[in-house]
């Protein structure tokens, strides 16, 4: 097994640990050790220590921490596939099964705290959200990087573990893993991995016939087709979404898919029908009192003007949604409609207003690890610095808008590329003559 070298190496207990770590789903696969000590019903030091021998082997090897976090192992897939084998023969398929929900369920408690930290205010149908509401949220800026960091660097284990249970129907385990992967797909713009996982999350939702959680997968998923541009694959979701919340006979979910929906048609360029969505959904956030919902509808309404020039209305309504989101706390959403407030200011024509809000946006996004939207901010920095007659400035907000969106894999990068070669050299800095030498004395 595992060639006769690695047999002499690995002890009786390393050798049914590796037989139990390749249930993982995926091939490599990339664990951490309390991902490996929940899969082997273990403690982390010993998952270590299966771990740390499979690596003297040359069966596993470990991957480089990075930014002070965990170190990772990364079995290979040759070593994978004859584990898995042998694994098979020994083990009973409902003991393998156990095992790995055992590890799902793992990865979905992790994934939901750190979701949490993430965004404290947006809402869940999720039961583990319930079970941890009292407790704290993460420690400001840091919590919100962490569990950013958290959900990127499991994103794939994460999608694998999704896929996994949508195969063995395991409807509940799939649906809440995509609601808590929704705050890092919403931020980081991972795509792909939003509407594959999604689209299972959507079928186990619809499978158990939990009106709460269908609408929240047709919402996410959704909004997803929508933010890709293909409002025809994201109206009959959307409609779907509409449908399952009227379901739940509470406003708020009805509420919040009208709104998902005038979101929709704002990204169609059908305003008056995005802003008649909007309007219901602000009535009905209004007879509930949800600040949050009526500063989002506020929000939206704002962006619905300024596609229609009315930018002195626009204006208007995102300050009347920057201050509903401060009652509520939400600093992240607060910074968004800074990074639209700035924009309406530069289309009415005052860019040099239009920097201070842009300018608070950006660090605010910096300091909470939200790339993309921070490369927004510097994006349109650049352009109000341009027109102010600031080259330098606008330059260097160039560079570093092209560097955010690079790192997100926002196609957007090219773009500006170009527009930064077509961007004049600032002006050279004048020569300050040196002063006069002293004259001797007489």
């Amino acid at each position: 097994m595992f060639g006769e070298a690695a047999d002499r190496q690995l002890s009786p207990g390393t050798v049914s640990g590796l037989r139990v770590l390749a249930r993982h789903p995926g091939t490599p696969v990339t664990l951490r050790p309390d991902a490996a000590a929940a899969l082997l019903d273990g403690s982390v030091p010993d998952a270590v220590r299966v771990l740390n021998e499979l690596t003297s082997a040359g069966l596993a090897w470990l991957v480089p921490a990075a930014d002070d976090g965990p170190t990772r192992y990364t079995i290979p897939e040759d070593v994978l596939e004859d584990a898995r084998a042998e694994d098979a023969e020994h083990a009973a398929e409902e003991e393998r099964e156990a095992s790995v929900r055992r590890l799902v369920e793992w990865y979905l408690t992790s994934a939901v705290r750190a979701d949490r930290a993430v965004n404290a205010y947006r809402k869940r149908f999720g039961p583990l959200y319930k079970a941890i509401r009292g407790e704290p949220a993460g420690d400001g800026w840091s919590g919100v990087s962490a569990g950013l960091d958290w959900l990127e660097s499991e994103r794939h284990n994460l999608r694998n573990c999704v896929e996994y249970a949508g195969s063995r129907a395991w409807h509940d385990l799939a649906w809440q893993l995509c609601e808590a992967l929704y705050g890092l797909y919403v931020t980081r713009r991972h795509y792909d991995d939003w509407i594959a996982t999604h689209t299972v999350g959507l079928t186990a939702a619809t499978a158990l016939g939990d009106p709460g959680a269908q609408y929240q997968m047709a919402a996410q998923l959704g909004f997803a087709w929508t933010e890709q541009g293909d409002l025809a694959r994201a109206q009959p979701i959307l409609d779907q979404a509409l449908r399952a919340a009227r379901a739940t006979r509470l406003h708020v979910h009805e509420a919040a898919a009208l709104e998902a929906l005038g979101s929709a048609r704002l990204a169609a360029r059908d305003y008056p029908s995005a802003i008649t969505y909007l309007t219901q959904a602000r009535a009905l956030y209004t007879v509930i009192d949800s600040a949050h919902g009526m500063a989002r509808t506020s929000y939206e309404m704002g962006r619905a003007q300024v596609w229609l020039g009315a930018y002195g209305g626009a204006i208007a309504q995102f300050r009347s949604a920057h201050a509903l989101f401060g009652r509520v706390g939400d600093i992240t959403d607060q910074a968004r409609v800074l990074i639209s407030t700035g924009e309406a200011l530069l289309l009415s024509g005052d860019p040099e207003e239009a920097r201070r809000p842009l300018a608070q946006a950006r660090k605010i996004m910096a300091r909470q690890g939200r790339r993309f939207h921070e490369a927004v901010a510097l994006d349109l920095l650049s352009t109000a610095a341009q027109r102010c007659g600031d080259l330098k400035a606008a330059r260097t907000f160039l560079t570093e808008a092209i560097e955010g969106y690079a790192r997100t894999g926002s196609g957007r990068a090219v773009a500006l590329r170009e527009r930064l070669d077509e961007l004049p050299e600032p002006a050279p800095e004048p020569i300050e003559a040196p002063p006069p030498e002293p004259q001797p004395q007489a």
